[in-house]
């Protein structure tokens, strides 16, 4: 059980925190999953039955009509495009919004950013070198953490190429009140995991990217929703901002993991598995002193968390 929860939960950070942060107005939040109703676990045949998309309904099959999706991956593969919206992501009875956005520049050169509750940052790679960036306290480094090409790989998640999908249907369907046609694949994300990509247009406008992924017989069902999608860039993302100081990627991290909003996403999750403070006592912490770590210490206290509550 603790293996099954710790890696429900790194996958959940992983999805918040491979991004990073913008200013107040693209706040990211974090709150109670009222749409769930199972906050832990399900069964493989209720998996399953989820991943054929739970909140769609299905009015026609339209499966062998010609592809929408081609045009916005002829954008892709120009090299050159800016993609933003927001990221709704549902698992464990919290559902989190990260506003997004990513500019690539010729393939070559490529800028994305998340506000996420769990980490602040932003990643940037130009002249085929890798930075990692703090709005809050405008400094940069550089990143040794991850690769330029694993950055590539995050940049890609969004809209894998068509090469790497299997198509599995198209439906006219209704969602979240509103009626769209779907198209339907299969498909490894960008750590090689198995997951169903949905995308739904309205016209010819793509309005959602949903994915549905099964970790461990866990849903974790995230939305995109698109704000923007064109086939230009603004130069200036690919530059290291005026004002900002650098400092090593140590130093970077440990002040992006001690904010409000990585506190947020800490206390958030306390609540959703009814961690009190009582249970954090018996295992030697108090709140403020693991509110206080670093992201290393937190994965240490996360792993010893779940060891302790869920075997």
């Amino acid at each position: 059980m603790f293996k099954k929860l710790f890696a429900v939960v790194l996958s959940l950070v992983v999805v918040s925190s491979v991004f990073c942060a913008c200013g107040d107005d693209n706040k990211a939040t974090i709150s109670k999953d009222d749409t769930s109703t199972d906050s832990t676990t399900q069964t493989t045949e209720a998996v399953e039955s989820s991943l054929i998309q739970s909140g769609v309904t299905e009015i026609s099959d339209l499966t062998g009509e010609k592809s929408k999706i081609n045009s916005y991956m002829d954008i892709i593969n120009g090299g050159t495009y800016t993609l933003s919206g927001t990221l709704t992501t549902h698992s464990m009875g919290l559902v989190s919004e990260s506003p997004v956005k990513i500019s690539s520049l010729d393939n070559d050169d490529f800028y994305y950013n998340v506000t996420t509750v769990a980490a602040s940052s932003e990643y940037l790679v130009t002249d085929s070198v890798a930075y990692v960036l703090n709005v809050n306290d405008q400094t940069y480094a550089l990143c040794e953490s991850k690769t330029v090409d694993s950055i590539k790989a995050g940049v890609n998640t969004y809209l894998p190429s068509l090469k790497t999908l299997t198509y599995l249907d198209t439906y006219e369907v209704e969602y979240n009140d509103e009626s769209y046609v779907r198209e339907r694949y299969e498909v490894k994300n960008n750590v090689g995991e198995e997951q169903t990509v949905s995308y739904f247009f309205d016209g010819d406008e793509l309005k959602i990217i949903r994915f549905d992924s099964n970790v461990l017989e866990t849903i974790i069902q995230s939305d995109f929703t698109v704000s923007e999608f064109e086939n230009e860039a603004d130069e200036s993302v690919f530059e290291i901002p005026d004002g900002y100081t650098e400092i090593t990627e140590t130093e970077l991290e440990q002040n992006k993991n001690n904010t409000p909003s990585s506190d947020e996403y800490i206390l958030a999750l306390f609540e959703s598995l009814g961690v009190t403070d009582e249970d954090l006592e018996s295992m030697g912490y108090t709140k403020e002193e693991v509110l206080a770590m670093d992201e290393q210490e937190r994965s240490v206290f996360l792993a010893e968390l779940f060891g302790e509550s869920f075997e």
